[in-house]
């Protein structure tokens, strides 16, 4: 499994983290040491902010209730999918069933 570490107090610490998910846009990830899971956007992770505070340390169950929460919000809104589609290859649906898929499987 793929593996990334988030440096931190001037790169002096690290925490390292297993890649559940990476669609190039958008990440999943698993703290190796506290199991605890965060996602966003890939080009967030290793910055100073990091990813959404509350997309971050979740419980796997946490994760997938506020996953499912988010593909329910894009569900409404069907003219959204071909301009997603013809952007990124794929939906943001997709993307969040790819993410539940990851933690469930």
């Amino acid at each position: 499994m793929e593996q990334r570490k988030w440096y931190f107090n001037h790169g002096k610490n690290s925490e390292t983290f297993n890649i559940l998910y990476d669609n190039g846009r958008f990440m999943l990830v698993e703290n190796v040491e506290t199991r605890e899971v965060s996602f966003g956007m890939c080009d967030c992770f290793n910055t100073l902010f990091g990813f959404p505070v509350r997309w971050s340390c979740l419980t796997r169950a946490e994760a997938v209730e506020l996953l499912i929460r988010l593909r329910k919000i894009d569900e409404k809104k069907p003219d959204l999918r071909q301009i997603e589609r013809e952007r990124w290859g794929y939906t943001a649906i997709d993307q969040w069933s790819g993410m539940i898929d990851a933690l469930t499987a």
